[in-house]
């Protein structure tokens, strides 16, 4: 009896491809699991096929069966090789299962790995953004409840160690008022920013009108070059240095 064509490709692809698992074989012909068991059912049970401990293979030719086997050899035979097949696909399957699951498995480990690490960013980020609120608040209210702030507002210039001070009385560290925009160093003072910003928009300006500006504005430009943020021209302009 020849061969179907389904069955064909397969025992052609089984002889490129020894040791192929049914599943394996599916995926490259593009037919069901189902057609694929059904025609290695039928190239064993002729001979064309036979399966090993990794797959199925090819037979060079198909075994023929002794024409002096009786009924019931050939029955008993049948009865043991049909027992030993479903014993062996059903081992099979249940190795196909515990493979899906070991990778389901690790699927889940891998997301829950990947959960654990955006908790962790997010709980950062909400740190984060906690500090940034708090920084923005005080930046923006101005509010005198906060001690190196309400110096700044009053006195507008401060040295180093009052507004260290002041600071550590505050948020605790003059880092944090420097990052949220509150005041900024130049040299040894550290200026309220609205008082810096007012200062750089009056640049440039000439020497000469130093006199009509307050002491502490005088104070902060002379820092400033003194500093090299700023410069006097040859024509005796103050300067911001680009």
């Amino acid at each position: 009896m020849s061969l179907g064509p389904i069955d064909k490709t397969i025992l052609e692809f089984l002889k490129k491809h020894p040791n192929s698992k049914p599943r394996e074989i599916a995926d490259a012909l593009g037919f069901s699991i189902v057609v694929v068991r059904s025609s290695l059912y039928r190239l064993r049970e002729r001979g064309y096929v036979a399966r090993t401990s990794k797959g199925y293979i090819a037979k060079t030719s198909p075994e023929r069966k002794s024409v002096s086997e009786t009924h019931e050899d050939k029955t008993s035979r049948e009865v043991s090789e049909n027992y030993i097949r479903d014993l062996t696909d059903l081992r099979n399957e249940v190795n196909d299962i515990i493979d899906r699951i070991s990778e389901i498995e690790k699927t889940l480990q891998d997301f829950g790995e990947t959960i654990a690490r955006l908790e962790k960013q997010y709980s950062e980020m909400r740190v984060l953004v906690k500090n940034l609120q708090s920084l923005y608040e005080l930046s923006h209210r101005r509010t005198p409840s906060d001690p190196l702030i309400s110096r700044l507002l009053s006195e507008k210039i401060l040295s180093m160690s009052e507004a260290r001070r002041y600071a550590s009385e505050g948020l605790g560290s003059l880092d944090k008022y420097i990052e949220s925009g509150v005041a900024v160093i130049i040299g040894k003072f550290v200026v309220s920013k609205e008082f810096y910003d007012n200062i750089i928009s009056k640049l440039p300006i000439e020497a000469d009108k130093l006199n009509e500006l307050s002491a502490k504005e005088k104070i902060l430009i002379e820092t400033l070059i003194n500093e090299g943020y700023a410069y006097i021209d040859p024509n005796h302009v103050i300067r911001l240095l680009e």
